[in-house]
């Protein structure tokens, strides 16, 4: 089935609606890909039963095969390769993508008891030792996977206590134990690897707003300040300044025209004691 994306991707068929409240979007991204790994595996499952059939009936009762182990895998054939197409339907009726998983571990168990009782060797003990690692990679909530754990473990004792005879069940004890063990530890290191995922995708999202708001600021700051630069060629006498068409005008208009800023007119200190001398020469009689 394989680990989920954490990268974007493209909704599936009609599997992306809209997030319920507090569901990251990186939660949704994981349930898509786990859809998809669900879909994978039911049409892997499916197509294996599927040839295994054909086999199985080319092969005829020569070679001990019964009509009861031609119906299990045309069986399990049918129903992993409808639960392949009707994935989303299913999802629904059953309120959640890991009601889906139990459904289809629920089929591979039974198909396991079955093969036991039918064959009666240790060896078809194996097929529940997957049963539990799938486990580890199907499902993250926590009691759902001990669950399918403790189905295992019961169904695989009771098998040997069954069919396979008490007295193998302690020199199995080990294979069984491992098995379990194993799926724990892949069901721990990809809750770990989720979480982790999970904290560096919302350490994104921060950064990524972050930047966006100052890179709000400084355009908003550009569009707020205009600058004068390079060389602006003045009158020594009157203080006119020449544009590039070689017009010449006074420096408020020049600057004006060119920046957001505005003039307000008033008389410094030395013109103003200048103007006054001005006046008292034009005007000695009236004074100032």
């Amino acid at each position: 089935m394989g680990l989920p994306d954490p990268s974007p991707q493209r909704d599936s068929e009609g599997s992306r609606a809209a997030l319920a409240p507090g569901e990251s979007p990186f939660s949704h991204r994981v349930d898509d890909q786990l859809l998809r790994g669900y879909r994978n595996a039911c049409f892997g499952l499916g197509g294996f039963y599927l040839l295994l059939t054909g086999w199985r009936l080319a092969l005829g009762p020569s070679h001990g095969l019964t009509r009861a182990l031609v119906w299990e895998s045309a069986v399990a054939a049918v129903l992993f390769l409808s639960a392949g197409w009707m994935v989303l339907p299913i999802r629904s009726w059953l309120g959640g993508l890991e009601n889906l998983g139990l459904l289809l571990v629920g089929l591979g168990l039974a198909n396991n008891v079955f093969l036991v009782a039918c064959f009666r060797t240790p060896d078809q003990i194996v097929n529940f030792i997957l049963v539990q690692v799938c486990a580890g990679v199907a499902f993250r909530s926590r009691w759902r996977f001990w669950l399918v754990q403790a189905a295992c473990l019961a169904l695989w004792a009771g098998s040997f206590w069954w069919w396979l005879g008490p007295g193998s069940l302690s020199e199995n004890l080990f294979m069984a134990i491992s098995g379990g063990l194993f799926g724990t530890l892949v069901w721990r290191f990809i809750q770990a690897l989720l979480g982790s995922l999970a904290r560096l995708r919302a350490k994104d999202r921060t950064l990524l707003r972050q930047r966006a708001r100052l890179v709000g600021e400084l355009e908003s700051a550009l569009e707020r300040v205009k600058t004068l630069h390079g060389l602006i060629p003045i009158c020594a006498h009157c203080k006119r300044v020449r544009d590039d068409q070689g017009y010449w005008e006074q420096v408020e208009t020049y600057i004006r025209d060119r920046s957001d800023a505005t003039f307000s007119h008033g008389i410094c200190p030395h013109c103003l004691g200048k103007l006054q001398s001005e006046l008292e020469n034009l005007h000695p009689e009236r004074g100032v």
